[in-house]
């Protein structure tokens, strides 16, 4: 692909410094998540005939304590220390409830247990609800290798229902657990369901990975044991330890929408990472930060596919720390997927006619990470949006990570780095990478420096396999698609990289580089740098820029819809030997240029005074376009540096 040619050709042209340095945004605090109130009251369940010996069934006497702190308005059931209680089923449908485990709760093994569809203890429709201990719930997955739990051939996501949960809360509110351990769950551990208000600390959780319990046959027998799956809106997860066979936190989202899910100072080892799962529902609001990731397969992963629409926002990543992740970022539109590979070819992908069922992921921040030690085969990380919905509005500050392979990114758009990221691997692109030969990479992206965002003015008509803009942060080199149809007459249409003009004076770059694109009617492009009012393709603005037959043109809009006008043009200054420079003074805008690396400035024209210029939604940055609409080449851009 010819973007991909002219983005590393190897031109190695370092920035001094690119703009002010970005701040990494505020975390916000842990939530205030009401604890329950739980009456006085022990409810020893040896004292109704459980035996906890581990061989016992203990089923009835575990159930008829729980009904007996039911009936006096709540209460803590307790299971001593020191004893085993073998168990099928248990439910809770009461409120202040504490359910306190010293000893071992055991999940009847497969032959004997009752009903594989529900959970060993389950919360069902009430509020008030602890549950605690120094004990262990132990779900006896791998207990009779190919006839135990873990045994069971899967196929996919739906036969895991063959399987029971640990622990289950239903439509419950205002829970805290705590100070527990969970162990090899048939299924999941902890799944919630429209639960809210919920606080879980020190909880430790394990399930061998599912790469190390194959059994004859090669099934992955610890496969879908889920640490814990959050589902409704209010969670503190906090200094848990969570090693599994399947996603360590899955996230999922909720109808109408789920809101403030908080996890903070959790250590992940073996498992899928940490997930946000799409659903029909949305979600607003997701937190993680002080954690740490020894071996997992993933590190930070957000999945989804197309029927699974909703709206995924406001996502916040803060001082992670990986090690031995194979892949420690990893977005996904088209989950699920084999082996990590995605579609056939996302290339190919012509995008759904009806975008209502596809999911939105936007607003994510991921600052202060470091990953290293990745195996052989790990990439820097995936994100692959939807060509009807793409991933947008993604951060990466202060983010290193060591891989064999760069970032894949399919269908993403506002994708920024601030300059102290680094990708570090072995595939000679320190930017971005494919997983498969056959196509290229990236497809319909935009990657752009922190604080600044992608506009494009008018509608310019970007290929599928095009790129809008490209930012390399280990080179600095700016790439800039060109094309529309020009920035003439009343209305304007171009692709413009830029900044919120408010407090700079200007902005000044290096352009090495304009590709004329193909099928055009008149082979010309132009690219340079451009303050405008607003993003409506009639707006005032004023721009300096350089065209592919080598002329300097400063031009400008002084009023909405009026017509452009512009100094007469410098003639025969050779394309990739041009600064450009748009000053921004009371005066006006002022355009300059140099042919000697900055050395010396050459003013185009005089000062232009633009209303508008310094109102709140002035913008100022890089612009590339085209005199039609037939296609265009990228322009390339090195020193791009605003001044305040």
């Amino acid at each position: 692909m010819r973007l991909q040619q002219s983005i590393f050709a190897g031109i190695a042209l370092y920035a001094a410094i690119l703009s002010t340095a970005v701040a990494d945004v505020p975390v916000p605090p842990p939530p205030v998540i009401p604890l329950p109130t739980i009456p006085d009251g022990i409810f020893d369940v040896t004292k109704f005939g459980a035996v906890g010996n581990g061989k016992t069934d203990d089923t009835a006497d575990l159930q008829a304590a729980i009904d007996a702190a039911a009936a006096a308005g709540g209460g803590t059931v307790l299971l001593p220390g020191g004893k085993h209680f073998l168990s099928n089923p248990l439910t809770v449908k009461s409120h202040n409830i504490r359910v306190q485990i010293d000893g071992t709760l055991l999940c009847q093994t497969r032959p004997h247990y009752s009903d594989p569809k529900t959970s060993l203890l389950s919360f069902l429709k009430c509020h008030d609800i602890e549950l605690c201990g120094s004990g262990t719930i132990e779900g006896q997955g791998g207990v009779g290798h190919n006839n135990g739990w873990w045994g069971i051939r899967i196929k996919h996501i739906p036969s895991v229902a063959v399987r029971p949960r640990l622990v289950r809360f239903n439509y419950c509110d205002t829970v805290y657990i705590h100070d527990l351990s969970l162990r090899n769950a048939p299924s999941f551990h902890f799944i919630f369901r429209l639960t809210n208000n919920v606080t879980i600390d020190k909880v430790k959780i394990f399930a061998p990975s599912s790469e190390e319990t194959q059994v004859a046959g090669g099934e992955l027998t610890s496969h879908n044991t889920d640490g814990i799956d959050p589902h409704g809106s209010n969670y503190l997860i906090e200094n848990c330890n969570i090693s599994d066979g399947d996603d360590d936190i899955a996230a999922v989202a909720s109808e109408p929408v789920s809101k403030n899910i908080y996890i903070t100072h959790c250590t992940f080892g073996t498992g899928h990472g940490l997930s946000f799962e799409g659903s029909s529902g949305s979600m607003d609001g997701l937190t993680v930060t002080d954690c740490t990731f020894d071996g997992t397969t993933n590190g930070i992963r957000l999945k989804a596919n197309r029927e699974q629409g909703g709206i995924m926002q406001n996502i916040l990543y803060n001082n992670l720390t990986m090690h031995g992740v194979r892949f420690p970022i990893l977005f996904t539109s088209y989950y699920p997927y084999r082996d990590n590979s995605g579609p056939t070819n996302p290339t190919a992908d012509p995008g759904a006619a009806d975008a209502d069922h596809s999911p939105v992921w936007r607003n994510v921040t991921i600052q202060n990470l470091t990953a290293t030690g990745g195996p052989a085969k790990g990439v820097v990380g995936m994100m692959w949006g939807l060509p009807e919905a793409p991933i947008s509005n993604v951060a990466l500050i202060n983010v290193k990570i060591s891989a064999s392979r760069g970032l894949s990114l399919y269908h993403v758009h506002n994708l920024a780095f601030d300059k102290n990221t680094h990708f570090d691997n072995d595939d000679g692109n320190t930017l971005i990478a494919t997983l498969d030969p056959r196509y290229d990479a990236p497809i319909d992206a935009t990657v752009l420096p922190a604080g600044f965002i992608n506009q494009e003015i008018g509608n310019p008509k970007v290929g599928a396999d095009a790129c809008r803009s490209l930012y390399d942060p280990d080179i600095f080199l700016w790439t800039l698609l060109g094309e529309g149809a020009g920035v003439a007459g009343p209305s304007d249409q171009l692709n413009y990289c830029c900044k919120p003009a408010g407090g700079l004076t200007g902005i000044q770059a290096q352009l090495n580089h304009i590709e004329t694109g193909p099928g055009m009617d008149a082979p010309v492009s132009q690219a340079g740098l451009m303050l405008r009012t607003s993003e409506q393709p009639d707006a005032p603005y004023a721009a300096v820029f350089q065209t592919s037959d080598g002329k300097i043109l400063f031009q400008w809009r002084t009023a909405v819809g009026a017509t452009t006008t512009g100094a007469p043009a410098v003639a025969n200054i050779p394309v990739g030997t041009t600064q450009l420079r748009l000053t921004h003074s009371p005066e006006g805008v002022s355009a300059f240029y140099s042919t000697d690396s900055g050395s010396t400035w050459t003013q185009v024209g005089s000062a232009v005074a633009i209303p508008g210029a310094d109102a709140a939604g002035a913008t100022i940055g890089i612009a590339a376009t085209c005199n039609s609409d037939g296609g265009g080449g990228p322009a390339i851009f090195a020193n791009v540096r605003t001044s305040p």
